[in-house]
């Protein structure tokens, strides 16, 4: 029996469609008997590059990995050390595919698909769309990033109440199923649900976030929240100073916390490097959103890691 690995970036809108992408692709070309899915998130960083892939293995929307027999990705941070940077370089395989610029892990599969391999499946189109606006943060205001009223932004939200491996791979198999049909996926009562739950948990944070502000000005809204069951998005400082230039805050829970930072997407204008930035202490993301994960012994720096990422936005405009 023949069979895929598609290991994809979990809990990532961009990541599903980008798992859709190649997985269409691949079964296109060279039919298989069954597809195994492994969303994956940035808590394996530290054993990433030290564990073996499975041969044959398609990584999308994730760190590099010199296993991989296809690998894409868009994110500035995805090479580990140098030692992976000059095995990328070196090589320069064909199905090693790499544009720190590209919008969305997607938009860059589904284009060098259409480019390079002769393979188009305008079906995706809209998703393809979709990730590219989401990834980038193209929203047309802060109410429409914070509380989303069309499904595939909701779809993307959901993410935040149902963050298992399993509800990943449903949405996937699903998206594949109906070809990016985002109304007919948003409708399933499972995925209904979750949206509708990750809404109403948003309403939540936004409160909670109101209370957790530490700093408010023109330059940084920076914050620190106990999250408890409420949900802060990343857009959602923006509610409280849509002038500010950035927004860096700690999440906390109950055995973690999430620092993160973001560039205010409706305010154009050069700045710092979060992802390399967030990179530097342990994170990654890209120039203009950067996030750093804590757990256990580590959850007692997220203070002073959040004034160091602080001090340096500052110091940079300066």
């Amino acid at each position: 029996m023949s069979s895929r690995e598609l290991i994809y970036h979990a809990q990532c809108f961009d990541g599903a469609v980008s798992c859709v992408l190649a997985w269409d692709y691949f079964d296109a070309i060279e039919p298989v008997d069954s597809t195994t899915l492994h969303p994956v998130g940035y808590e394996v960083r530290d054993s990433w590059l030290t564990d073996t892939l499975p041969t044959g293995a398609i990584v999308v929307d994730f760190l590099f990995h010199p296993d991989a027999a296809f690998w894409a990705d868009h994110h500035g941070t995805t090479f580990l050390n140098g030692e992976s940077l000059a095995t990328f370089e070196t090589a320069r395989r064909e199905d090693w595919l790499y544009d720190p610029h590209a919008k969305s892990c997607a938009g860059l599969l589904y284009h060098f698909f259409d480019r390079e391999r002769a393979h188009r499946n305008p079906a995706f189109e809209e998703a393809v769309e979709w990730a590219e606006r989401l990834d980038s943060a193209e929203y047309d205001s802060v109410e429409e990033a914070v509380i989303p009223r069309q499904p595939a932004p909701a779809i993307s939200l959901s993410f935040a109440a149902r963050d298992d491996p399993e509800y990943s791979m449903h949405l996937v198999r699903r998206l594949r199923d109906t070809a990016g049909d985002f109304r007919a996926v948003a409708s399933e009562p499972l995925v209904r649900s979750a949206i509708d739950e990750a809404m109403r948990r948003v309403e939540m944070g936004i409160v909670a976030l109101r209370r957790g502000i530490r700093e408010n000005d023109s330059d940084v809204v920076t914050f620190d929240v106990e999250e408890g069951n409420a949900l802060i998005p990343r857009y959602a400082p923006y509610l409280v100073n849509p002038e500010a230039r950035y927004s860096a805050g700690i999440v906390r829970r109950a055995a973690e916390a999430k620092i993160t930072t973001m560039g205010n997407p409706w305010r154009p204008f050069e700045g710092v490097n979060l992802g390399r930035l967030c990179a530097r202490y342990g994170g990654g993301g890209h120039e203009r959103v950067g996030s750093i994960l804590l757990r256990d012994g580590s959850i007692e720096r997220a203070g002073a890691l959040l004034q160091g990422i602080v001090n340096e936005i500052r110091s940079a405009k300066s």
